[in-house]
């Protein structure tokens, strides 16, 4: 007899496919393909259609070599090279300090990039709220110091001292265990 979950899992995939079974699963996912919840591509952002096939976005130096990282846009990763280095249809062919570019060679023809540098994060003000409701405030952030009396600093003070000397009152015991191994046996020729 077969389990409940392996019954539950079979009639939700045959739920999720329906009669046509997984012939019509592609046509489904091409709706989400085509028409994303998440919005579409913002412009400049990789993969968005630039046109850039490629993109510079950061050179390190190591014992005097420098390898670049080179962003392939339409495949989505990005690989560390070296100067001359062919990796998949480009190589690093010059580097200008100065300007922070690179020319690359990519498929036969030369690609000059400059460095890609990351957005800055700007604070979003905060939301209106309708009505006369305060924004929540954050309490955590909030330190209020209060002085503590001189009579409350001097109990403390005299707890910790009795504290102290009750400890050094307290005699230490240890306890060691003796372990006895056995000898090894005999070895015969």
């Amino acid at each position: 007899m077969a389990s409940r979950p392996l019954i539950a899992a079979s009639v939700c995939l045959l739920t999720f496919l329906g009669p046509a079974g997984a012939a019509s699963t592609p046509d489904r996912l091409g709706g989400l393909l085509a028409n994303s919840p998440f919005g579409s591509p913002r412009a400049g952002t990789p993969g968005s259609g630039t046109g850039e096939p490629l993109e510079f976005r950061a050179v390190l130096e190591e014992n005097g070599n420098r390898f670049f990282s080179i962003y392939e846009t339409t495949a989505h990763r990005s690989n560390w090279v070296d100067l001359n280095d062919p990796v998949n249809e480009f190589s690093v062919k010059d580097y200008d300090a100065a300007h922070d570019s690179v020319t690359v060679e990519y498929q036969g023809k030369p690609l000059k990039l400059a460095l890609k540098r990351a957005a800055p994060v700007v604070a979003a003000a905060p939301a209106a709220l309708p009505g006369n409701v305060a924004p929540p405030s954050n309490r955590s952030a909030q330190v209020v110091q209060t002085p503590v009396p001189a009579q409350q600093l001097q109990q403390i003070r005299d707890e910790i001292n009795r504290r102290r000397a009750l400890r050094q009152q307290q005699p230490v015991t240890t306890t060691t265990t003796t372990i006895t191994v056995p000898p090894p046996p005999p070895v015969r020729p």
